[in-house]
């Protein structure tokens, strides 16, 4: 009864020198979860380039644009944008997130970066480029397709056709008016 008794009291011990060690690790390791808000970026933009801010917009990539792309921010007609960043994931707090210029034919990078915190900060970072905004592609000069005289044919057939009749009416006119006098 004895050796029951021990056994009995070694494992209340254990249990409570393991139960104890797991509390303490939680207790220990920061506290309760802290909240998880956006990021916001704020600033002017400065373009080498006089171009205008129609369909220009402001994103920003924080471990590639694979990754986490943010909302487009359009631009104002002064340079001023306000961009949010919120990814899901909040293992991304802490990188640097890369911010670039788009508009309808590509992207360009900014030169500087701000750091995603996850914690309702408001950054102000104005931004420039180095690079000049991607622009439409110029269009290829193609060859003409096919014979350049067949779209010409319809137009004189019809031209032919109509003399044709003209002629046929005035000449049967004359040959009709000298059976009638002969």
């Amino acid at each position: 009864m004895k050796w029951t008794w021990n056994i009995g009291v070694w494992l209340f011990v254990a249990c409570i020198a393991l139960g104890n060690g797991l509390a303490g690790g939680v207790l220990y390791a920061g506290g309760p979860p802290q909240p998880y808000y956006a990021d916001y970026v704020i600033g002017r933009i400065v373009i080498a380039d006089e171009v205008s801010t129609d369909n220009l917009s402001v994103v920003a990539c924080i471990a590639g644009c694979h990754v986490y792309e943010s909302e487009g921010a359009s631009i104002d007609e002064d340079g001023s944008y306000r961009l949010a960043l919120h990814p899901e994931d909040r293992r991304l707090s802490g990188r640097a997130a890369i911010v670039y210029l788009l508009n309808d034919y590509g992207k360009i990078r900014a030169n500087e970066t701000v750091v995603f915190s996850g914690g309702f900060k408001t950054h102000q970072l104005n931004l420039t480029f180095n690079e000049s905004l991607p622009v439409p592609p110029d269009l290829p000069d193609l060859p003409a397709v096919g014979d350049e005289l067949v779209p010409l044919v319809p137009k004189y057939a019809m031209v032919f056709g109509i003399s044709v009749i003209i002629v046929s009416v005035l000449v049967g006119k004359r040959r009709l008016g000298h059976k009638l006098i002969g």
